[in-house]
């Protein structure tokens, strides 16, 4: 709030959390590793920020800037806004920053908030899109083995690495690195196809259909590195 934050590129995303783990509403934190609900709400804000949202109302602006200054001024874990009005003008606008966000998460996944900010796969197998990871939770719920490798590949995203490039299933590299983000999503298809294959092995045709229908690999760009 206090500086311009430069909009991040819509292909950089992960599955999983996108923030620290965070207390629930009126419960503290843990210095250092788990946030306050207040400061929860004000990453959801400062997220949808860096993607090109923007606070029209001013008097909210100036509001976030002094939960911004509170955050800011203390450990993680421990902010905590006393002013009703202020905790008021955060959570409505973290509110309309989580639904900017949830209106624009990628074809097959959906953002969440529970004990932090989510990107799930949307599970619907009968999609026009089907996320991978879809398939593979219904096939966890049938019993059917998956090797882990080739789990952990066919869910992969294809991300920078210093100058060359890598398919990581976050937190782990699971494959490369390769000289051009091409060949990362080359072998991420072949680990889906391999997937599918293991799929319909394992009696799972109706999932193992749904591989024309899984996302394209995501790539995030080179641009990206660094600004989050």
């Amino acid at each position: 709030m206090t500086a311009p934050l430069a909009p991040l590129p819509s292909e950089r995303w992960h599955v999983g959390r996108w923030t620290m783990p965070a207390a629930a509403p009126g419960e503290p934190g843990t210095v250092g590793v788990v946030l306050t609900h207040d400061e929860l709400l004000l990453d959801v804000v400062v997220l949808a920020r860096q993607r090109g949202w923007r606070i029209e109302d001013a008097a909210d602006v100036a509001a976030l800037i002094d939960v911004e200054a509170l955050v800011e001024s203390t450990p993680a874990g421990t902010a905590a806004v006393k002013d009703d009005q202020v905790a008021a003008v955060l959570r409505r606008t973290a509110d309309r920053a989580f639904e900017w966000l949830a209106a624009r998460a990628p074809d097959g996944y959906v953002f969440a908030l529970r004990d932090g900010l989510y990107l799930d796969p949307a599970g619907d197998l009968d999609g026009a899109v089907v996320a991978p990871e879809t398939a593979l939770a219904a096939a966890h719920e049938r019993g059917i083995p998956i090797p882990r490798e080739v789990e952990r590949v066919a869910t992969a995203h294809v991300t920078p690495s210093a100058d060359r490039w890598v398919a990581l299933d976050l937190p782990f590299v699971a494959a490369g690195p390769f000289d051009a983000p091409e060949d990362a999503a080359a072998v991420i298809e072949r680990a889906r196809d391999d997937l599918a294959t293991a799929l319909r092995r394992g009696g799972a045709a109706d999932l193992a259909d749904t591989r024309p229908r899984w996302v394209p690999v995501p790539v995030e760009t080179m641009a990206g590195r660094g600004d989050q």
